[in-house]
């Protein structure tokens, strides 16, 4: 019973992982759209967006990402949950 809290975890992990991969997706192809019905470019929405992807927050989510998937033991439970215990 006790593994129960950290597959939740773990599954929300994954979940907000693929919404934020889609949202950078959907955000990419929306704006290829735009570009070819218009014939240029946004550029200063692209812009926008690199500055967003490359902010301090983005990042930290990444990292976040990143730390909560490393499973060194092969438990199937990530090491930054193991610790929490």
């Amino acid at each position: 019973m006790g593994q129960k809290p950290l597959e939740i975890s773990r599954l929300m992990v994954y979940a907000f992982r693929g919404m934020l991969l889609l949202c950078v997706l959907l955000f990419i192809l929306g704006w290829l759209s735009l570009w070819e019905k218009t014939g240029t470019p946004a550029l200063s929405e692209m812009t926008k967006f690199i500055g967003e992807v490359t902010s301090a927050s983005f990042i930290a989510a990444i990292g976040f990402f990143g730390k909560a998937l490393v499973d060194k033991d092969g438990d199937g439970v990530p090491n930054e949950f193991e610790n929490r215990k």
